[in-house]
């Protein structure tokens, strides 16, 4: 009897046991669910959508405008745009108008 060999499969298995680690370390680990920068909660799309390979956040809407964030600072990315750290009046959130971690 000849066994055949489906990679389709074998690489679905993978993915899939890659996903688990990564929300077994989400779980171990409360600091993925925060941006790195200002310690504010992200989820999970939030983390899979603009943070680095490991859904790790670096920036996120509550310290960086939502176009750095497209440009790939949450992702740890340094762009060519002005950074609300150094101007902290170009935010307009909660943070802005208390001062933020930026005092």
């Amino acid at each position: 009897m000849a066994v055949l060999h489906n990679p389709e499969a074998t690489q679905a298995d993978n993915s899939e046991a890659a996903s688990d680690d990564l929300a077994d370390a989400s779980n171990d680990n409360p600091e993925l669910d925060q941006c790195q920068f200002c310690g504010t909660h992200v989820t999970e799309q939030f983390r899979r959508v603009f943070g680095d390979d490991q859904d790790i956040v670096h920036r996120c809407i509550e310290c960086d405008t939502i176009t750095r964030l497209q440009k790939g600072t949450g992702a740890g990315r340094d762009v060519n745009h002005t950074d609300p750290a150094d101007e902290p009046w170009r935010l307009r959130n909660s943070h802005a108008k208390a001062g933020g971690a930026f005092q």
